[in-house]
């Protein structure tokens, strides 16, 4: 499996396989308060290959600074059946969109596939 594309942005949209990722930034700044309520949406776009096929789960956790958990998403399952695709590798689209707690500093957000680390890409909170 090989992770294509994982990134946060303000919306994306998925239209026959191209993916389109709309406003990649820095999060937005707090404004003097301690925390705030965001909205975001990562994308994610895996590529599996034959040997891959069948069950699998994805679930996505931020973190703070400190490791600590912010917010896990609940785990998704799906299949790859390339067989029935008629493809030799398939690109898996995944767009996840989250309201939660956002707290001053730099953070982490951790894919997981099948309870394995992927991949794991920084965000920071002014």
């Amino acid at each position: 499996m090989n992770v294509e594309i994982f990134t946060l942005c303000e919306s994306a949209t998925v239209d026959d396989g191209a993916v389109s990722v709309h406003r990649t930034k820095e999060l937005s700044p707090l404004e003097g308060r301690e925390s705030v309520m965001a909205e975001l949406t990562l994308v994610c776009v895996l590529r599996f290959f034959p040997d891959e096929e069948g069950h699998h789960t994805m679930r996505v956790r931020f973190e703070d600074a400190d490791g600590q958990s912010v917010f896990e998403a609940q785990a998704k399952p799906f299949v790859i059946d390339l067989q029935a695709m008629k493809y030799d590798s398939w690109r898996f689209i995944q767009k996840f969109s989250f309201n939660f707690e956002l707290r001053r500093g730099e953070h982490r957000c951790t894919l997981f596939v099948d309870d394995r680390e992927k991949i794991s890409i920084p965000y920071y909170v002014e």
